[in-house]
């Protein structure tokens, strides 16, 4: 999975450069391919992917920002 960790945060940064904000479930239909597969054994949904360890370096890395909204969602952007 190391090996796929600096490609999937090219990937990410490329993805929120657009400056606007994502929700998780912006995730799944964008990085997944919006095809609900959730009935289908073995099809991962985004967070089982690199590019959710991807999303959490750049967080902690400061180069993709998040705030919990009052519905209780998160949501990422990068300035």
């Amino acid at each position: 999975m190391d090996r796929l960790l600096n490609p999937a945060k090219e990937f990410m940064k490329a993805y929120f450069s657009d400056g606007k904000e994502k929700r998780p479930s912006d995730f799944d239909e964008d990085i997944i391919g919006g095809m609900d597969a959730s009935f289908m054994v073995g099809i991962p949904k985004w967070n089982n992917t690199p590019f959710f360890l991807a999303l959490g370096e750049l967080v902690e890395e400061g180069v993709i920002k998040f705030k919990l909204l009052e519905d209780g969602q998160y949501v990422y952007w990068m300035p």
